[in-house]
């Protein structure tokens, strides 16, 4: 027997967020509304813990509803790539908005999926366009080149917090809610105490 799963990122930004939840019961009846909270917009769905519970459970002949397909990544490489991970697990893709549905298989997913990786590429390839021109604009100005891409700059405070967090013997989970930290920051502030590491 199939099922039907939705899922949504609860966040304050989206105004009709109630309205969304209640839109994935009118879509389909027996949908499994599944309600992802505490987690930033940009976290990849594989470090968010209610995702991964229910791809857990997803199995092929499932149905999963989204609102819009950017609920899968925030850029398209990343909702290309979380896409043809449902599809190649057998498990269709639907969208409320313009209504959308992909499909293992199928012709017409076939060529949407083709045309999503066609803008994957022009996106890269706009992305790189417009770092080296930003690139030569700052090479006139050699003081402002040095001052742009001398490294990241680690967040200091955060990964005190981090650390105070987990000596404290709290979960990655829990100090990532705590701090909104991502989990793969928190793994990083995690080995670096294992190795005593100098956080300040």
């Amino acid at each position: 027997m199939s099922n039907s799963y939705a899922y949504i990122r609860i966040s304050p930004k989206i105004a009709d967020i109630e309205q969304r939840v209640e839109s994935f019961t009118e879509f389909d009846s027996t949908t499994t509304v599944i309600k992802e909270t505490n987690v930033r917009g940009k976290i990849d769905l594989n470090e968010r813990p209610a995702y991964q519970a229910l791809r857990q459970q997803l199995k092929p002949g499932d149905t999963l509803l989204v609102w819009w397909i950017d609920e899968l990544g925030w850029d398209i490489k990343r909702c290309l790539t979380h896409l043809s991970a449902l599809l190649n697990a057998g498990v269709s893709v639907k969208t409320v908005t313009q209504r959308l549905e992909f499909k293992a298989n199928d012709i017409a997913s076939e060529a949407m999926l083709r045309l999503m990786s066609g803008y994957a590429e022009m996106e890269d390839y706009h992305r790189l366009v417009a770092a080296e021109f930003g690139r030569r604009a700052l090479k006139e100005n050699p003081r402002e080149w040095k001052e742009k891409f001398r490294g990241r700059r680690g967040d200091k405070e955060q990964h005190q917090a981090i650390a105070q967090a987990l000596l404290e013997g709290k979960t990655l989970q829990q100090v990532s809610d705590e701090t909104g930290s991502s989990l793969s920051t928190i793994k990083r502030v995690k080995s670096k105490l294992r190795d005593n590491d100098d956080l300040g």
